[in-house]
């Protein structure tokens, strides 16, 4: 083993594992993204002190000698933010044969297009979106491109609205409506219904063999467009002149990442990116202010373009625990000509090993519960020594949104944050950090270990 004391401040490559908490026996994987595509080092490390700062311990790592050592080759991995369902692709999408197409819809943030529902394929598709807040429904047609009709009006931030959408190919027709939903008394003041039609060349098609999504559109594989605000009452016909035959009932599987269809055409598909479920729908009074008490009124899902649970990176490489391995603070530290990061994890003690007389409880619940906490200040000048250090973790974190959020901000719409992952990097939680969370922490180990 080797002590190893330095610093640098370049940060090309970074990593995350998973799980974070293993006992001997268990698999880690190991997910890291080169920027520039170099190969990289890995070296399993022990971190005893993880405090850069002219004032702490000293940091210090100790490598190991590891089966998971080695050069691999580096390769990006983008993150791709935002929630959406998916349901996947279906008969009945591919054989459409007109369409009607109807959802309640309360936005949250207005911006470019933001797609409520759409089901795009290789010969064509459609999707109702928001541009700028102007509901617009687009459909596809055979040379490829499509046809739009669009509202007058935008629709009215945090407020409730039914879109009803249909297609007749019989009369190359399509029809818009937008009937906003009174909820308070003033909604009648400031309510503006808009219908609206136009015809449309024989060749459009909305039948399709992709999936069909909720909250953002895909196209070639590649997802976007994600809506912000809630969804309810979304249903699909599969001819205009027909009743409509699938329904998802949000309200129906809360506590799981389902979403269940309740027509006979087996549409039950799965949420993405953990969006909040269990929220108050259309059909919400203020009568009922727990969903588990009458479920039908938290009928919706509140979909954020920021949302981000897993960053669905493939493994670099893996590494099982083995029994020797003693308990403590481990990262895979790896490197790429002067980039360096650190996947942290933390091993168990050993049932079957004699054990210490004190033991540190890692709190990886305050760490992911803080993972990624963006400060307006020096995270050390505000708690550590007051001298200020240039920290790549922290520069990488300003320069990258795209790695998410913690339950102590915000979303772009200004609504909170509830759910926060390990599974992306989380900068705050590696060394060589600000003076605060993991790295302060780490100055206990440090102290736990000179005893």
């Amino acid at each position: 083993m080797t002590v190893i004391a330095s610093m640098n401040t370049s940060k090309r490559l970074v990593s995350y594992c998973d799980p974070i908490s293993v006992g001997p026996g268990d698999k880690v994987r190991f997910m890291a993204s080169s920027h520039e595509e170099d190969p990289f080092d890995a070296q399993l490390v022990r971190i005893v002190c993880g405090d850069v700062t002219p004032a702490g311990h000293g940091y210090t790592e100790l490598e190991w000698d590891a089966s998971v050592n080695g050069r691999y080759d580096g390769r990006h991995q983008p993150i791709a933010q935002g929630s959406c369902g998916i349901v996947p692709p279906n008969p009945a999408l591919a054989n459409l044969d007109g369409l009607s197409v109807e959802v309640a819809v309360y936005p949250t943030l207005h911006g470019d297009v933001r797609t409520l529902m759409s089901s795009w394929g290789s010969g064509g598709g459609f999707a109702l979106e928001l541009s700028d807040g102007v509901p617009q429904l687009v459909i596809g047609d055979g040379g490829g491109g499509s046809v739009e009709l669009s509202a007058e009006h935008p629709l009215v931030l945090h407020r409730w609205a039914k879109l009803v959408d249909t297609y007749d190919p019989a009369a190359a027709q399509i029809r818009l409506t937008v009937e906003p939903l009174v909820v308070a008394p003033g909604d009648v003041l400031t309510a503006r219904p808009w219908a609206g039609e136009c015809t449309v060349d024989a060749s459009t098609t909305v039948a399709s063999d992709g999936p069909l999504l909720f909250a953002a559109r895909e196209v070639d594989g590649v997802r976007d467009r994600h809506f912000d605000g809630r969804l309810d009452g979304c249903a699909l016909g599969f001819r205009a002149d027909a009743p409509v035959e699938a329904r998802w009932d949000f309200s129906l599987d809360i506590r799981t990442d389902r979403i269940s269809n309740t027509g006979p055409h087996q549409l039950d598909g799965a949420v993405r990116q953990l969006p909040m479920r269990g929220i108050p729908g259309a059909n919400w009074t203020g009568e009922v202010h727990d969903w588990t008490v009458d479920r039908t009124h938290y009928g919706a899902i509140h979909f954020h373009a920021d949302d981000l649970a897993d960053a669905e990176w493939e493994p670099a490489c893996t590494f099982t625990i083995p029994d020797e391995l003693p308990s403590g603070v481990y990262a895979l530290r790896t490197r790429a000509g002067d980039s360096e990061d650190h996947a942290v994890f933390f091993v168990l003690a050993s049932p079957d090993r004699p054990h210490a007389d004190v033991a540190w409880l890692a709190p990886t619940m305050t760490y992911r519960a803080y993972a990624n906490t963006r400060l307006t200040a020096s995270p050390n000048a505000v708690f550590g020594s007051g001298v200020r250090i240039d920290v790549a973790n922290d520069r990488y974190l300003a320069e990258h949104p795209e790695v998410g959020l913690g339950i102590y901000q915000v979303h772009a719409d200004r609504h909170g944050v509830a759910h926060s992952s390990h599974l992306r990097p989380v900068m705050n939680m590696k060394p060589k950090g600000g003076l605060w969370s993991f790295t302060a922490d780490t100055n206990v180990t440090a102290w736990l270990d000179t005893g």
